[in-house]
């Protein structure tokens, strides 16, 4: 639960801070480059403090047992995008 709380408080600073409001690429791009980044630190935790290597890390995400992990990744990578045209098709209350 907490992941996912993370992610969603992510993607929502994200596209307030950086105004992708109405610029969908920009926030997928945003998003994207959240996993990635988040992926190399997993990455670098792994090698760091576990003695694992890039292949064992690689195996471990794709097994059976990753899966809801690569769920929660691929929404993480999608809900900039999705915030994004949420609040690019909100009514506007200015006058």
């Amino acid at each position: 639960p907490f992941l996912v709380l993370a992610m969603v408080l992510s993607a929502h600073v994200t596209v307030q801070r950086f105004g992708l409001e109405g610029h969908p690429w920009h926030a997928f791009t945003a998003g994207l480059l959240a996993v990635a980044l988040q992926q190399t630190g997993d990455l670098a935790v792994g090698v760091i403090l576990r003695g694992s290597t890039l292949v064992a890390h690689v195996a471990e995400i794709f097994s059976v047992q990753s899966l809801p992990l690569l769920a929660l990744l691929t929404v993480f990578a999608v809900l900039p995008l999705f915030l994004a045209s949420q609040r690019s098709s909100a009514p506007s209350n200015s006058p």
